[in-house]
Formats: structure tokens, C-alpha cells, sequence
């Protein structure tokens, strides 16, 4: 399985980021994240984070699902998967040498 982002959408304040899923031997099935932009503003998250926080979430929601039925093409981001995200940049960050971070206010 592969996800393609294929870019974005916005109305207002809503940023819809649209990818494509392909597979081996399956039809190309689109995906919908949304996310309202005041999430990226209260947690000083900057706009081209956002693609590869999406794919993250999208890709660890399509991995767990085990059941019958096909995943909602449709998604919101939401609070919960920004501090994810944002734990896991400092994560990230900190394995770099010489960094020192503090973790994210909630």
C-alpha cells in the first residue's frame, strides 16, 4: 500500500489534504483529511507541516483497522492527533546531538 499526497483543498478555515492510496491490485481509493486551521495556529504548527501530519495520522489509522468493512474515506484531524504529532517531533528532535526541548503546552 502506498499513500500519494495529491495536495489540498480550503474553504474558510477548513483545509481539506486529499490522498490517493494505491495497492497492488486494488482500485485507487481516495482519502479526505480535514483539519480547522485554528488547531495549526494554537499549537504554532506551521501550514507545510500539515501534508506530512496528515499522512502520518492517515497512516497509522488505515494500519489498525481490522475489520471487514473499508475505512471512511473522510477524517477530521483533531486535537488529539496534533499532540501526537507534536510528541513526536520532539521525539524526533531530541536524537538529534547537541538539541534540548521542552514538551508542548497543552
Amino acid at each position: 500500500m502506498q499513500l500519494i499526497y495529491m495536495g489540498f483543498e480550503q474553504e474558510q478555515n477548513v483545509r481539506q489534504y486529499i490522498f490517493h492510496r494505491t495497492a497492488s491490485g486494488e482500485e485507487t481509493r481516495v482519502f479526505v483529511v480535514s483539519t480547522d486551521m485554528a488547531l495549526f495556529q494554537r499549537n504554532h504548527i506551521g501550514l507545510q507541516e500539515g501534508p506530512a501530519m496528515c499522512l502520518g495520522a492517515l497512516t497509522a489509522e488505515l494500519g489498525a483497522v481490522e475489520c471487514p468493512q473499508p475505512p471512511p474515506q473522510r477524517r477530521a484531524l483533531t486535537d488529539k492527533h496534533i499532540q501526537s504529532y507534536l510528541v513526536s517531533r520532539v521525539v524526533h528532535k531530541k536524537q538529534k546531538p547537541g538539541f534540548k526541548a521542552s514538551l508542548p503546552r497543552s
